[in-house]
């Protein structure tokens, strides 16, 4: 029989990490194109509104779905289980420092708000949504490989 901690760490790390890859994909998919069509001063003030909500979500979703992951690692009797669970932890932890080393920096120029110009606004903007294309990337693979490790067949 399955222990109880495994499965509700594999419960809480395969739905922190699905709220995560999804929110994720729906800002790069959707979002971030469709304000970019609109005027970029719009989308751009609209960032500081957007910026703070969406990081207490996301970041505690990583934390969270990352931890429980590395906690079904932990219980899995399976080796290969292990493996993979661990790989999704790393993947999904992976999103702090890139978001700490590589996108920071532009959020932290977006957030000032010292841009009139809409050219730089839309560079920035833009250079924004790709790197934010790595964070989508990065949940999703999280999320498939959690889901290969919930979904192995245990052996007896």
């Amino acid at each position: 029989m399955a222990d109880l901690v495994e499965v509700g760490a594999a419960a809480v790390a395969l739905a922190a990490a699905g709220v995560f890859a999804g929110s994720a994909l729906f800002i790069t998919a959707v979002e971030h194109p469709a304000a970019m069509k609109d005027s970029c001063s719009n989308f751009y003030s609209y960032f500081t509104q957007m910026f703070p909500r969406a990081a207490r979500l996301q970041g505690g979703l990583a934390i969270l779905g990352s931890h429980a992951a590395m906690v079904a690692a932990a219980k899995s009797p399976d080796s290969d289980a292990k493996l993979l669970w661990g790989l999704s932890s790393g993947l999904l932890g992976a999103v702090w420092p890139w978001t700490l080393l590589a996108m920071m920096p532009t959020n932290k120029k977006i957030l000032k708000q010292d841009e009139k110009d809409e050219t730089v606004q839309s560079a920035l903007l833009t250079k924004w949504g790709q790197l934010h294309s790595v964070r989508t990337v990065l949940s999703m693979s999280a999320f498939a490989v959690m889901l290969a490790a919930a979904l192995r067949k245990r052996s007896a």
